[in-house]
């Protein structure tokens, strides 16, 4: 119920963020400027606590679970607008952000309320960025959809490859959590596992192309923002 409502709450807040900006009622400057700094600030709490708990910050602090990687590329779309970090977060950035909202894998911490509200906000902004972007006249390309479908596949195979390295879970390629879709994937076998893992980021990418289809021609874009 208390995730449920930390969601109601932080949907409606972007929503009017995303409905203020697309009518100019608030500066889009200072709307990416706030989102970077809340984004940063909860990036450093995740870290500073995994570090105060000692942990064994190789097999948990590298950036090669999906939505930590999202992370750090928002962090720089949001201070730049650089293009193909807009669209790694459209296509799998985004995507990946709520359905860790809706299926958290929380890190385990002995500040629990706190780890969690960064959690939550963290994959909040990750969600929201590419929108705020959007808002603004930003327009997904469809065309990049092919390009960040081969980054996500070489992400993959080196996430995949560092796991085995260092014997690390990141991108729950080893060991999928408890309570999750990712635990019935998990259950069709480790081959099968991996093929639906495929399977659902083709079906993603192809979602998200969808969308950007749809938006083509019906927002003006802003370059250089």
């Amino acid at each position: 119920m208390a995730q449920a409502a930390q969601l109601a709450c932080w949907g409606w807040l972007g929503g009017a963020a995303l409905w203020a900006t697309r009518r100019r009622k608030i500066s889009a400057r200072a709307t990416r400027l706030t989102a970077l700094v809340l984004l940063a600030a909860c990036m450093a709490t995740t870290i500073t606590l995994t570090i105060l708990d000692n942990k064994d910050l190789l097999r948990t602090l590298l950036p090669l679970h999906l939505c930590s990687l999202s992370a750090f590329l928002t962090l720089y779309l949001l201070a730049t607008g650089n293009t193909a970090c807009f669209h790694f977060c459209w296509y799998l950035g985004m995507p990946g952000a709520a359905l860790a909202l809706i299926f958290p894998a929380v890190e385990p911490s002995s500040w629990p309320n706190l780890m969690n509200t960064a959690f939550m906000l963290t994959h909040a902004l990750v969600a929201f960025a590419p929108l705020l972007l959007w808002a603004q006249g930003r327009k997904p390309s469809p065309q990049a959809a092919g390009g960040v479908l081969l980054a996500g596949g070489a992400f993959f195979a080196l996430t995949f490859f560092v796991n085995n390295l260092i014997h690390a879970n990141y991108m729950f390629l080893l060991k999928a959590p408890p309570g999750t879709p990712l635990a019935w994937m998990e259950s069709l076998g480790r081959a099968g596992y991996f093929a639906c893992l495929a399977f659902f980021t083709v079906l993603t990418v192809w979602v998200m192309r969808a969308f950007a289809h749809m938006t083509n021609g019906k927002w003006k874009v802003e370059s250089g923002k």
